[in-house]
């Protein structure tokens, strides 16, 4: 009877240390979930803020393209106004 309850604790202690492993282990695999969600959002806002900026950029050269065409029209309106002066746009 003697060996059979000092047994018992030992047998108590190897499940709660398994236990507590497997705890352990269920943890680090749900980290280790969660820490590859994070960086997929993480590389996912990174590309969105790049995008952004290239869209950003491309909108700003759109604006100096027109502004430049908007310019060279007034030019030659100008130039038309000045040297035929009867000339209407309709």
């Amino acid at each position: 009877v003697m060996k059979a309850e000092a047994g018992v604790p030992d047998k108590i202690e190897e499940w709660i240390d398994q236990k507590r492993l497997n705890e352990q282990k269920e943890e680090g695999e749900q980290m280790s979930v969660l820490r590859e969600l994070y960086d997929n959002r993480d590389r996912k806002l990174e590309d969105y803020d790049r995008m952004v900026k290239k869209i950003s950029k491309a909108e700003q050269r759109a604006n100096q393209i027109q502004e430049e065409k908007d310019r060279q029209i007034e030019k030659l309106l100008e130039h038309i106004r000045k040297s035929e002066p009867d000339f209407r746009l309709e």
